[in-house]
């Protein structure tokens, strides 16, 4: 035929036909835009690394903060309003009977307020807790330190205010010596201040001490205190889980431990019961340590920053933040978690969106080629017949 070329005719026999070619230069296409997607999806991965790990630290310290929050706030606000209550008389004048009546509901609304306590500067004061071996019994102390022989009143009492027991004991110890009470004596009155955790008299149970300084109506000042079970804190650890290698921890602001991570404990073989108060020195958690190390000798721990930093050979990021952030902190909460985490979960997003992007290709060659069968098949057999 004469209007066909040459060139065409050869391409023909040949065997190349419109839609072989057709496929080829999509082929090479969805090749190029492969790559293309490919180049820019890890570009972009890698730079959303550091937003997916602070973003993975501050909000399981945000987590935590709202745990110790719902556990700490009823504590503040009722030591406060009975810090008021005390401003008219001084507590040492109430009754024993009378004292029950103000703080029995403060103690059945939040079992782990586990005693309420208080000492003046004469060393007089008074106690209220449940009885540990009986939940429907109540007992209460009253400390006279001004006779010629210290002692003290305890009284058992039912819910009904029934008294059901009492006996007299010398005091051993003078209330104004301890911490709760020299912690807050000479500061401000109204101002709330946290003692050390310890653990209660003749029991495993993890305790700390909230006090504040109040001053009477006649002038005379006595501190309020309120011992707190850290018991649900420590529930609250084991169940906490970061990531699959990744610390967290609560500590006094002396290394002193209150409680570890779920996966940690797991690994220690141990519960938060177990390793309460111990320094977090003496365990196996270099990465913790380094962290701590980081904390300790650079300025960001003023601001609670995230950091990054290396430890055993891999990169870590983490932060430590102070609790309570009003006036002076006594627990540090700790986050921490190697970046090969961090990148496990970035990496799976990617995978799965990588994925979606090879089907819709796939789906995309797969609909060319029945258009071709359908469009360029007549116009090839007609080209055919024409070379014949």
């Amino acid at each position: 035929m004469p209007w066909l070329s040459r060139a065409h005719r050869k391409a023909v026999r040949k065997g190349i036909t419109i839609r072989s070619s057709l496929l080829r230069n999509f082929s090479i296409l969805i090749v190029l835009v492969l790559i293309a997607f490919t180049a820019v999806l890890l570009i972009l991965e890698f730079s959303e690394l550091s937003v997916l790990s602070r973003r993975l630290v501050t909000e399981a310290v945000h987590e935590m903060k709202s745990e110790l929050q719902t556990i700490f706030q009823p504590v503040v606000k009722n030591i406060n309003i009975s810090a008021h209550w005390g401003r008219s008389k001084h507590y040492n004048s109430f009754q024993s009977k009378e004292i029950l009546e103000m703080f029995m509901p403060i103690l059945n609304e939040y079992d782990y307020i586990v005693r309420i306590k208080s000492c003046d500067s004469m060393g007089n004061g008074f106690s209220l807790a449940r009885a540990p071996d009986d939940k429907d019994e109540w007992i209460s102390t009253r400390t006279y330190n001004d006779e010629d022989v210290p002692k003290k009143l305890i009284t058992k009492w039912d819910d009904d205010l029934a008294l059901s027991d009492s006996k007299w004991e010398f005091v051993r110890q003078d209330l104004r010596q301890e911490n709760w009470y020299l912690s807050v004596i000479d500061k401000e009155p109204y101002r709330m201040g946290w003692n050390k955790p310890f653990f209660l008299e003749n029991t495993k149970d993890l305790v700390i001490t909230a006090s504040i300084k109040v001053e009477s109506g006649m002038g005379e000042s006595y501190v309020l205190a309120f011992d707190i079970f850290l018991k649900d804190l420590q529930e609250i650890m084991e169940k906490t889980v970061l990531s699959e290698n990744g610390v967290v921890f609560i500590s006094t602001f002396d290394d002193h431990l209150i409680g570890l991570s779920g996966n940690v404990l797991k690994r220690l073989a141990m519960s938060n019961f177990d390793l309460a108060l111990q320094s977090i020195h003496d365990f196996n958690l270099p990465q913790v340590k380094d962290l701590l190390l980081e904390w300790n000798s650079k300025e960001w721990h003023r601001l609670n920053k995230v950091v990054y930093f290396s430890s055993g050979g891999d990169r870590w990021v983490g932060t430590i933040v102070k609790f309570p952030e009003e006036g002076a902190p006594i627990l540090k909460i700790g986050m921490l978690a190697p970046m090969s985490d961090v990148m496990k979960y970035d990496m799976t997003r990617g995978v799965s969106i990588f994925v979606i992007f090879i089907c819709a290709l796939i789906f995309a060659f797969i609909l060319t080629k029945k258009m071709s069968n359908r469009f360029i098949t007549p116009v090839q057999q007609i080209l055919e017949q024409s070379i014949k």
